[in-house]
């Protein structure tokens, strides 16, 4: 499989007769790959450019098939690290070359799969970087740099600081505790150097920028980067995750072009993986492996761009333009969500995308009076912030929308005597001390009912929705939508919502587990026989719809430039 991936999709279109669509769907029936798994501490090794093995290491058994021993300035390394820090002198480490069997292909790809899950649940991760640090300044501009002192920032803008901080004092422990080593934490060191970098920007010539941007790249932290683009721009390709860590994983220079499936699964937490020996002996394109690998994990694309303008970039490119944009209800940790919101149970088709979901109608608009005194307390405090839980103003909002739902005779005529009911309930399970694990289906209808307690409190109108079926009259009301801009919805408006819970050793009762939430909620245009939609935008809200009785299977067609 050799790596297409700065080709563009256009070129790859023209090498075969078959459509694109038509490949990946041979990638998904030969690729698809099963799952083992390992659990064990890991130590994450860089190369150090001084390959010598004297021999003064043994491992066994001796004869182990495939094993290659590092270097013994890396071995030496990670004993004196252990001898440094006593609470991982007992604890077992890992490095690739010695736990994988690096002679056969198939072990190894699955452990490359795997490394995400190593990753998770190890006790301790630890890089080692061979660049020496000569002079005082060299060591006080570093401690500058990790404590702050060189840049800093506010809200989404970013600024220099000039002055004369020096190093802490003698004998605080500043960089760890490891003998003639210098030790930082990774997200520390990202965090500062992003800002150092975004603060500079503005400043520097075109090859400064340059720099800066190579910088980032290789050392940046993704929700800085997404908050600065964000500000300047809603075109981003970081409005989404899974672009942005393949543009970055692809530009590394892997040798191994399978590998970039690996990692980009591992970094996505992709629980569908495909495998890059069977692509590669297939003579397929990288570049459509990524794509199907993509979309089987559900990331949403958009269908309404011009096929020229995506044929024309490459994979790379193509997948930052067609991301689906995700508005996140709060402003904390927005990429983590956004990771989230994927389309569950995919599978490709001859006529397109298939997944489940429960397909609604936004068919009621209302605006609810809340009390000045409300408002007044709700914006006393940011409660996007607090993402675990709601507060007591936010609680006071959804009752005051329950209220007005249970008292108002012409929607209750019309449906909607449930909604009333079911938000209580959820007001009522919400309450107290409750707090929901992180990134669980709880936490994430937490976070989509915030998007309603904002709405109420802005005084803009909301969208209840009914269940969609075909031959019936009317269901009752069921969800709220708080839509950014309410007036571009009518009466014909559907909207598609799942949220499940995938782990892809659920029936093997393995503890070491991929286990991703997923959550959808799309306005949706939707064919006259109710068996395809479009996705048009995301939109926030509250539903309360049961994913057992009120799925069903609908497909998304192959965009024009797929055919």
């Amino acid at each position: 499989m050799a790596s297409d991936t700065t080709q563009r999709l256009s070129t790859i279109k023209k090498l075969s007769p078959e459509s694109l669509s038509s490949r990946m769907m041979g990638i998904e029936r030969g690729a698809k790959m099963p799952f083992r798994h390992v659990h064990c501490h890991i130590l994450r090794v860089a190369s150090s450019g001084n390959d010598t093995v004297s021999g003064r290491y043994q491992f066994s058994p001796a004869d182990a098939p495939g094993i290659r021993m590092p270097p013994d300035v890396v071995l030496d390394r990670i004993l004196n690290f252990k001898r440094c820090n006593p609470e991982y002198r007992n604890t077992p480490f890992w490095i690739d070359k010695l736990c994988i069997n690096q002679d056969e292909s198939e072990e190894k790809e699955i452990a490359v799969h795997s490394m995400d899950l190593v990753y998770q649940y190890s006790g301790c991760g630890l890089g080692l970087m061979f660049s020496e640090i000569t002079t005082v300044e060299e060591l006080t501009l570093l401690r500058k740099l990790l404590d702050g002192k060189l840049a800093e920032s506010s809200g989404d803008e970013y600024r220099l600081l000039i002055g004369p901080e020096e190093v802490g004092p003698a004998g605080e422990d500043l960089y760890g505790k490891t003998t003639g080593e210098i030790q930082v934490y990774p997200l520390n060191f990202r965090t500062e150097v992003t800002t150092l970098c975004l603060a500079l920007t503005p400043l520097l010539d075109v090859a400064g920028k340059h720099r800066a941007a190579k910088i980032l790249q290789f050392a940046g932290r993704y929700s800085s980067i997404y908050r600065a683009c964000r500000r300047k721009t809603s075109g981003s390709s970081l409005h989404a995750m899974a672009p942005a860590i393949f543009n970055d994983i692809g530009s590394r220079g892997i040798t191994m072009p399978s590998d970039i499936l690996a990692i980009a699964a591992n970094c996505c937490r992709y629980v569908t993986r495909l495998r890059g020996d069977v692509i590669d002996r297939s003579g397929e394109s990288l570049s459509l492996a990524i794509l199907s690998l993509f979309l089987l994990n559900g990331e949403v694309i958009r269908s309404d761009l011009p096929s020229d303008q995506v044929l024309r970039q490459s994979i790379f490119e193509c997948l930052g333009a067609v991301k689906l944009r995700v508005i996140p209800p709060v402003k904390t940790a927005e990429l983590i969500f956004i990771k989230h919101c994927r389309l569950s149970d995919v599978r490709f088709g001859p006529d397109g995308i298939r997944t489940t979901g429960v397909l609604s109608r936004l068919s009621a608009r209302i605006r609810v009076p809340v009390p000045a005194e409300q408002r007044k307390e709700y914006f006393k405090v940011d409660s996007t912030v607090d993402f675990l839980r709601l507060t007591q103003a936010e609680l006071d909002l959804l009752r005051t929308l329950a209220q007005y739902l249970e008292t108002n005779t012409n929607l209750r005529r019309e449906g909607g005597g449930a909604l009333p009911v079911l938000l209580k309930t959820f007001i009522k399970e919400k309450s107290g001390s409750f707090t929901p694990q992180y990134w669980s289906m709880q936490h994430l209808k937490l976070m989509m009912a915030k998007s309603v307690c904002r709405a109420l409190a802005e005084d803009r109108p909301l969208l209840l929705t009914r269940l969609f079926k075909p031959n019936a009259a009317w269901t009752p009301f069921l969800g709220v939508f708080a839509p950014e801009d309410p007036d571009s919805f009518n009466n014909s408006t559907f909207a598609f919502t799942c949220i499940t819970t995938d782990n892809e050793f659920k029936d093997r009762g393995a503890k070491l587990a991929r286990k991703n939430t997923r959550l959808v909620s799309l306005e949706v245009v939707v064919s006259p026989n109710k068996l395809y939609m479009t996705p048009k935008r995301w939109i926030n809200g509250l539903w309360f719809f049961n994913n057992g009785d009120h799925q069903r299977e609908i497909t998304i067609p192959w965009p024009e430039w797929m055919k």
